[in-house]
């Protein structure tokens, strides 16, 4: 998942993904940065759709309090 500052000049937002893998880990989910401003997602190949479920929640969650 890249993050931008603007939509239209597609700016790197490397603060906004710091900040989130900062946040999610202090709610107990690990995220992975990568590369200027883009969030990699690992999950393992026996998860499951509640795990799914818990972990796009808490990013949603950390996201709305970052913006």
């Amino acid at each position: 998942v890249e993050f931008v500052k603007d939509r239209t000049t597609r700016e790197p937002h490397p603060q906004m993904v710091r900040d989130l893998v900062n946040s999610a880990f202090a709610k107990g989910l690990l995220l992975l940065g990568c590369g200027k401003s883009t969030l990699r997602l690992a999950p393992p190949l026996v998860i499951d759709a509640q795990d799914i479920d818990t972990g796009l929640s808490l990013i949603d969650e950390c996201l709305t309090a970052l913006k």
